[in-house]
């Protein structure tokens, strides 16, 4: 299936970082010129959330072949404002989301492919800055129900970036 045609975000320009817009430019990629290699971030899988969350700035809104995009940064690493990778995705809707103090906000939300444990999962991903929070992306339980049973006394089961899963 064709999974970035206009439904799942397409991670693209670096808009700081020499060595990272070196290392897009010059990565393999597929036969629809997307690039092999995956963007990789810790994320917290939250059944008490309903939706998934993604931390991202700069947003625009935008039209393109009568289609409405975001486009915006984000900081995949913890902790760390380097690299800054611009994307746009189609927009899938806005939605009501309460924030942690409990206000409702009106966030965009996108689609997007997230690969968990070696599980590929299609989510609907909410927009809005998480920079105070510990985790870029927070996974809520729509994008993982029927797919992990999650025991909440247990974290960091998944394998760490750049390294084989370990057996748990």
């Amino acid at each position: 299936s064709n999974f970035l045609d206009r439904q799942y975000t397409a991670f693209g320009r670096v808009v700081s970082g020499m060595e990272a817009v070196d290392k897009i430019v010059n990565a393999p990629r597929d036969a629809r010129d997307n690039p092999n290699d995956r963007l990789e971030m810790k994320v917290k899988v939250d059944t008490g959330a309903d939706n998934s969350s993604l931390h991202a700035f700069n947003l625009e809104r935008f039209e393109r072949d009568g289609t409405e995009y975001v486009r915006f940064e984000i900081h995949p690493k913890q902790r760390s404002r380097k690299p800054s990778i611009q994307c746009e995705a189609p927009l899938a809707m806005e939605k009501k989301v309460k924030n942690p103090g409990g206000r409702s906000e009106l966030r965009p939300v996108i689609r997007t492919r997230v690969l968990v444990a070696g599980v590929e999962l299609n989510a609907l991903v909410n927009l809005t800055s998480r920079d105070e929070m510990g985790f870029r992306m927070l996974l809520g339980r729509r994008a993982v129900r029927s797919k992990f049973v999650i025991d909440p006394g247990r974290s960091y089961l998944g394998p760490r970036p750049g390294r084989e899963p370990e057996n748990v």
